[in-house]
């Protein structure tokens, strides 16, 4: 077992502090600093990771993954939308 596997909780809200932890550090640059481009990557790549591959553990995380990709000026991708479904579908899983 992985830690994303064995701990989805602790694995979704480390996910989510390196996205918001990237955000911040893009945030603070200012405007045409040589380091922009690789904190926008940093950042980009930090929510396509925590949405593509860390399950949310519960409807609470799921909403954030969904509302983080609500934020992205572009359709949404298809394997976001796989994602989603596989959260929705553990989760109903979970409950039964």
């Amino acid at each position: 077992m992985n830690a994303i596997t064995s701990h989805p909780r602790a694995a979704f809200e480390a996910a989510h502090k390196a996205y918001t932890d990237a955000f911040a550090y893009f945030e603070a640059l200012p405007v045409g600093d040589d380091r922009e481009n690789a904190a926008l990557d940093r950042w980009i790549a930090a929510m396509d990771h925590l949405i593509e591959n860390v399950p949310a553990p519960d409807g609470e995380a799921l909403a954030v993954k969904i509302e983080l990709a609500a934020t992205r000026d572009i359709p949404m991708y298809d394997e976001w939308i796989a994602a989603f479904a596989a959260d929705a579908r553990r989760m109903t899983m979970k409950d039964r």
